[in-house]
């Protein structure tokens, strides 16, 4: 063989394997940052996670408060219709005796 299509031979090797390097390490590059992407994504979602289960907690104590509420307005009113009635029934007799 002649000293040029050694070095011709060489040559293409080397570009060959400067093309393989050059591709790994973007490769290598690419899977880093799906890496970090998926790092970030993940802490994306605790924090989402906290978030939701802080919501979730207020949504309960207001839907406590207001089943105390509701607890509270029902008494009242039970209250209000036994004193009204006991009233208008009272009312109905001495107006009776008027007529």
């Amino acid at each position: 063989m002649k000293t040029s299509t050694v070095l011709t031979i060489s040559f293409v090797l080397f570009l060959v394997l400067a093309t393989l390097c050059r591709n790994s390490e973007g490769f290598a590059l690419s899977l880093t940052a799906r890496r970090d992407e998926l790092k970030r994504d993940k802490k994306k979602q605790a924090s989402d996670g906290v978030r939701l289960r802080r919501k979730l907690k207020r949504l309960k104590n207001k839907e406590l408060e207001l089943e105390r509420k509701v607890s509270e307005l029902s008494k009242w009113v039970q209250k209000y219709k036994t004193t009204h009635r006991s009233k208008s029934k009272q009312g109905r007799f001495s107006g009776a005796d008027s007529w």
